[in-house]
């Protein structure tokens, strides 16, 4: 699903005075079936200015003079459109400026519209996305951005791999068979996607980077492709997941789409995972949470040490699906176990409660240690000194945080290390608890997922266990 903005012919919207005089202009909008087709983005006389549709045709653009063939046809898909002042405009998927000639040059600023300035060319509209830049973006810039609105489009869609038309076979890890039976296999371990073309083209990995150092030769007939078979005397033991072949070199740009399928796919299979499960202390799972959580790691069992305490399910409050978690207020509390180490890492998933109280969350008083919440403050720590800065604003949203005593700690989905000191090492282990401790700075919460190490983690390490924690807000877990 995606949002946007939807009217009939009655409706109007003005954007504001977001045109210049050199310009670039990039949309998401579409005709509505059934209904008028006009102009949808568009400005009044002066200048006469419309962008992406027109009198029932689709992909046009006309900058004070017409930029692109006028005579096109109509539909009322999504259309993904660029156009500068320069004569550069870019529609859907290919990469092909269809620009005729420049734009006119306005001499001021002027108001972007839907349904005024030729109010007698409206529309029944729907406008996803607008975006405009005070320059002509130059080409490379202008199709940056086109590859971010067509994948806003497709982001909820499978990938693909290129020019099915021209593909000889297409063996798919879901169909992967053997004559003898049938067998699937998922493991998550390193599984790398390559791309080859006999023209001298070959990518491997997530790095779109021509690894070929030179053509292959061109052979006079077609021949079997086989696995440990040809020379059987340098055969392995192996895993195929997929296999494509194509009767033509593909593109450079056909291959990589065909390689971000594959990585994809990889991606798809094979679920984000922390890092380094073997120094691991403790591991509560979303999937487990209960007043009884068992650790999936060790012999750890959490406990409620005073109210009450219940497990929720629940989509919202920066969790895209349901996902499973602890909720209580601020008169329950809670005891991990002593799964804090001198040397530590923490990985957690919190929130505060609307409404409720909002002190410590994840806490203990000896030492004076903090994790995520404190004083409606989000995104802090305090692990026996300030760690991070303390004077940051509250919300009611999951917080995804990992810390460590060394000096590290992440905080959402940026890779960027806000920790400002070290922690002060402590002599011994100790307990993480929930609302115990600090007992006058308690809170109504949410808690999620939980996860320690021995040790402090490279910053690599915490990234990787911050992306298995994001992942799961964004996939859910019941």
């Amino acid at each position: 699903p995606v949002a946007y903005l939807v009217g009939d012919p009655n409706s109007g919207y003005d954007f504001g005075k977001i045109m210049k005089p050199d310009f670039t202009i990039c949309s998401i909008s579409r005709y509505v079936e059934g209904g008028r087709m006009g102009r949808i983005l568009q400005t009044g006389h002066s200048p006469n200015f419309l962008h992406g549709h027109h009198h029932h045709r689709t992909g046009v653009a006309h900058y004070n003079a017409w930029v692109t063939n006028w005579d096109v046809p109509s539909n009322t898909d999504w259309l993904v459109m660029c156009g500068s002042n320069k004569g550069v405009v870019y529609v859907g998927n290919e990469r092909r400026n269809i620009a005729v000639r420049h734009g006119v040059l306005h001499n001021a600023d002027f108001n972007l519209y839907i349904n005024e300035g030729f109010a007698n060319e409206a529309s029944d509209f729907g406008v996803m996305e607008v975006i405009t830049w005070n320059r002509a973006l130059s080409e490379d810039e202008m199709w940056t951005s086109m590859e971010y609105l067509n994948w806003k489009l497709q982001a909820h869609l499978a990938h693909q791999p290129s020019a099915e038309s021209s593909m000889v076979a297409w063996f798919k890890s879901e169909e992967a068979y053997t004559a003898a039976f049938f067998k699937v296999v998922i493991i998550p371990t390193s599984s790398m996607a390559i791309g080859v073309a006999k023209q001298g083209v070959v990518f491997v990995g997530k790095d779109g980077k021509n690894i070929a150092t030179g053509h292959g030769p061109q052979l006079n007939a077609d021949f079997h492709l086989y696995i440990n078979e040809g020379f059987a005397n340098e055969a392995s033991d192996f895993g195929v997941m997929e296999v494509i072949t194509w009767n033509r070199a593909l593109s450079e740009d056909e291959m990589w789409t065909s390689m971000e399928y594959l990585n994809w796919k990889i991606q798809a299979a094979i679920p984000y995972q922390p890092a380094d499960k073997l120094s691991m202390v403790a591991w509560f799972k979303s999937e487990d949470a209960s007043p009884a959580w068992r650790s999936a790691v060790g012999s750890w069992q959490a406990r409620v040490t005073k109210g009450s305490i219940t497990r929720k399910v629940e989509a919202g409050n920066g969790a895209t699906k349901p996902v499973g978690y602890l909720a209580g207020d601020s008169n329950a509390g809670y005891d991990f176990g002593k799964i804090m180490k001198p040397d530590f890492t923490i990985c957690s998933i919190t929130r505060y409660v609307q409404g409720g109280r909002m002190g410590r969350i994840l806490q203990n008083i000896h030492p004076n240690f903090l994790h995520g919440h404190h004083g409606h403050r989000t995104g802090v720590a305090h692990y026996s000194t300030w760690v991070t800065p303390w004077d940051v604003p509250s919300n009611t949203d999951w917080l995804v945080m990992c810390g460590n005593n060394k000096g590290v700690v992440y905080v959402g989905n940026e890779q960027r290390n806000i920790a400002v000191h070290h922690g002060v090492l402590h002599s011994e282990d100790f307990n993480l608890y929930i609302n115990e401790g600090f007992t006058a700075e308690v809170s109504d919460f949410g808690v999620m997922e939980v996860i320690t190490w021995n040790r402090a983690l490279s910053e690599d390490e915490m990234w990787t266990s911050m992306e298995y924690l994001n992942w799961k807000l964004v996939t859910g877990t019941q």
